[in-house]
């Protein structure tokens, strides 16, 4: 009897890719040949992550990949992290620096959302806590995630802070006894208008 199987070598033991159909405990002669198809090479793989995302200045994305071909691996990982919170999201891909006089060039990995800001900006942070903050990209600086969405580019930092801003109805002396009225301490200033 003759049979081609497919087997992993895990460094001690032949494991068959299937179940087999044969006799436990019964001694068999393998003929091992290498595997008839090579491994994929960076250049495949990265024209295989080319499909996912959309490389914004194709030359210099593709010239830092096989600079650094470990974000290869992170980009085929994150396409389906990041789709598990944002399913229907363009993904675009270039080079830059994380912020305005950084000398460093990473790659920036944006996440072009839509929906309401609220969810879309949870669902960011959750994205970066469960996943992004544990991925060696993160550890080694190399890249960033970022997040597009119309209503965050329309907003600068002061319409964050009047969302922010207010007036609360606290007692007149709460500035002054802030540690009273948050923490349950005995009032420090009995003088003041508004104390009993």
């Amino acid at each position: 009897m003759s049979k081609t199987v497919s087997v992993i070598f895990d460094g001690q033991v032949f494991r068959p890719e299937n179940p087999l159909d044969l006799v436990p405990n019964t001694r068999y002669d393998i003929t091992l040949e290498a595997p008839t198809t090579a491994p994929a090479t960076t250049a495949d793989k990265k024209d295989l992550v080319k499909q996912h995302y959309t490389f914004i200045n194709s030359v210099e994305v593709e010239s830092f990949l096989i600079q650094h071909p470990e974000l290869i691996a992170f980009l085929e990982e994150a396409k389906p992290a990041i789709e598990s919170y944002f399913p229907n999201a363009l993904l675009s891909v270039k080079i830059g620096p994380s912020y305005k006089g950084d000398m460093d060039s990473r790659l920036l990995l944006t996440i072009h959302a839509e929906g309401d800001a609220d969810p879309v900006m949870i669902a960011y942070n959750d994205l970066k806590v469960n996943w992004w903050t544990k991925t060696e990209a993160c550890e080694t600086g190399l890249a960033l995630i970022l997040i597009e969405h119309p209503e965050f580019s329309s907003r600068n930092a002061w319409d964050v802070f009047e969302g922010l801003i207010g007036t609360v109805e606290a007692p007149q002396d709460w500035s002054l006894e802030h540690d009273h009225y948050i923490h349950g301490t005995p009032k420090r200033y009995e003088d003041v208008e508004g104390n009993e």
